[in-house]
Parts: structure tokens; C-alpha cells; sequence
């Protein structure tokens, strides 16, 4: 299991979020995440150190950013700037320059009363709708100390509804350690067999398991929302299925299932991280309603309820 790492830092937060726990709600993400599914739509937080995005769509080629790199990163080429990413220590000078916003930098340090500040700005709306704060990544259980004193914060300080979005790859420590701040878990299952977990996602799955059958063997008041990613090929597989089913009815409650399409909203961001899309070349194609309706079938047929399908 990966160690904590000194610094934490968040990518991204995104107000009015309807889609990742009950009401309108903020997400905040943080860096870094243990797993390497092939499809992951956020690989700005992926890593957990700061990274550039170069947008050379909306490169002038005026040459300014070339002026200031004091690396020498940066090299004009007939469809833009290209950067250097052996070269670039993510320094910022070129985002300050750059008069087309083609450069953008990912993970910051941002101190946890910061944070909770710019979440406390949409109160009103958390308390109308049920909403509050989601934290996500990444993973957030990569950084226990931090999301500890940014969930207690959101609690103690706001007294909002807080929900974590997870792959629970991480110690039964630092799991116990937030539990008690959180409302509601969105929790990832993806591959239970431990050999082709390993495989795939670069993590075996007996952790992931333990620390879900914790939640909700253990904290029964805590609601628990299992979400399968369909990617053809990968986690869709009749075995699979079965293998979900199964773990899912050893649980001492009912949880349900949610089954998410795979989709390619950030394959461009791959481009502009300087990244090869994982799943070019890989013959997955977007799942039809008939298939995802198939799905959620067989799932039921197997004792799971699914929902949101």
C-alpha cells in the first residue's frame, strides 16, 4: 500500500455537482491514486505531483512562453508548442505569459480552511437540496491526515452532508479514521478476481473488498453505493458479473449497485499532458443502452438491486 505522501494537493473543485452523491453538491479532488485503470478519465489526477496541460488548440504561436522557460522545455514546431516533459519542472512561468490560456497547471497545495471556505460559498444550496461536499480524486483515502481535517471541517465547521468517491484501495486505518465524518460512500468495484485485478488496475483486490464489506458490515447507518465501470473487455465479463453478484450478497445489508457506461469525456486530456490514451488501440467501444440494459439484468437475476441504470 502506498505511504503518505508529504504534501497534498487538489486538481480540481467543481460546484453544483448533481451526480455524485444526494443534491446539489461540491467536489473536491485530490491527487493521487493507487490504481492504473487503463480508463480513467481523470489522469491530471493520477500522479501525485503538480502537472502541466498544454491546450495546443489554442496555441498562437506567438513564442512568449519559449521566452520565459527557463528549463528550455518549450519548442515551436508548425502545430504548436511542443513541451518537454523531461525538461519541465511545472514552474508556472508559461501559464502566467501565455495570453491564450493553452497552459494550465493541475494540483495545487491548498491549505484544508481554504478549501472548506470555497465549499461553504454555496451553503444555501446544500441545505435546500440535501447536498454538501464529495470528496474525490484520485483517491481520497490516500491522503488520510488532510481529508480528516477537511471532512471534520465540513461537519463541525459548515454542517453539511459530506460523501467520499473511492476505490477503497487503501489501510483499514485510514478508512476507520474518516469513517466517522462521512455521510455516504460512493465506492468503486471493478474486478474481484485478486490475479486479473492486479493485472488491470495494477492493485490486487483483496483490500478493496475488505475495506467495502467494513462499511457496510460495520456501519450500517452509513449509506453505501457500490458502482461497477462497464468497459467492454474488462470489468463486463459474464465471470465477472458473477463475481460481483456474489461478493455483493455476502454483505450482512442490501446495497446497491450502479452501473457507469465507459465513455471517452477525457481522452483529450491525455493529449494535453503529454499522455497516450491507454485504450486507443484496445477495440472498446461505448456500450449500448441495450447492453448496459442487458447488464443490469443479469445483475438482478443474480439477487443485486441495480440503480441508475
Amino acid at each position: 500500500m502506498a505511504a503518505q505522501r508529504e504534501e497534498t494537493r487538489v486538481f480540481n473543485i467543481q460546484r453544483y455537482s448533481v451526480h455524485d452523491g444526494p443534491g446539489i453538491r461540491t467536489i473536491v479532488f485530490l491527487q493521487g491514486c493507487p490504481l492504473r485503470c487503463p480508463w480513467c478519465a481523470n489522469p491530471e489526477g493520477r500522479g501525485f505531483t503538480s502537472v502541466l496541460s498544454h491546450n495546443r488548440g489554442l496555441c498562437r504561436r506567438c513564442g512568449h512562453c519559449l521566452a520565459v522557460c527557463p528549463e528550455k522545455a518549450l519548442r515551436m514546431e508548425e502545430d504548436g508548442v511542443h513541451v518537454d516533459r523531461s525538461r519541465c519542472t511545472v514552474c508556472e512561468k508559461c501559464v502566467w505569459i501565455c495570453g491564450s490560456d493553452c497552459y494550465k497547471i493541475f494540483g495545487e497545495s491548498v491549505p484544508t480552511e481554504e478549501v472548506l471556505r470555497e465549499v461553504g460559498k454555496d451553503e444555501s444550496f446544500y441545505f435546500r437540496s440535501g447536498g454538501g461536499m464529495t470528496v474525490s480524486g484520485g483517491e481520497p483515502l490516500a491522503h488520510p491526515e488532510y481529508l480528516t481535517a477537511l471532512l471534520r471541517g465540513a461537519k463541525e465547521q459548515l454542517d453539511v452532508s459530506t460523501a467520499i468517491e473511492t476505490c477503497c484501495c487503501a489501510s483499514e486505518e485510514s478508512l476507520r479514521r474518516i469513517i466517522k465524518y462521512v455521510d455516504t460512500f460512493l465506492c468503486d468495484i471493478k474486478i474481484v478476481n485478486s490475479k486479473r485485478s492486479h493485472e488491470i488496475l495494477g492493485v490486487p483486490s483483496e483490500q478493496i473488498l475488505r475495506n467495502i464489506r467494513i462499511i457496510a458490515d460495520e456501519y450500517s447507518e452509513k449509506a453505501l453505493l457500490l458502482r461497477m465501470p462497464v468497459i467492454p473487455g474488462y470489468t463486463d465479463g459474464a465471470e465477472n458479473v458473477r463475481d460481483i453478484a456474489a461478493f455483493i450478497n455476502t454483505l450482512k445489508r442490501e446495497v446497491p449497485l450502479e452501473l457507469l457506461p465507459y465513455h471517452e469525456f477525457g481522452k483529450a486530456k491525455y493529449a494535453s499532458l503529454g499522455l497516450r490514451y491507454p485504450m486507443d488501440g484496445q477495440n472498446v467501444s461505448i456500450p449500448s443502452r441495450e447492453r448496459m440494459e442487458s447488464l443490469a439484468q443479469m445483475f438482478r437475476e443474480l439477487g443485486v438491486t441495480v440503480v441508475h441504470t
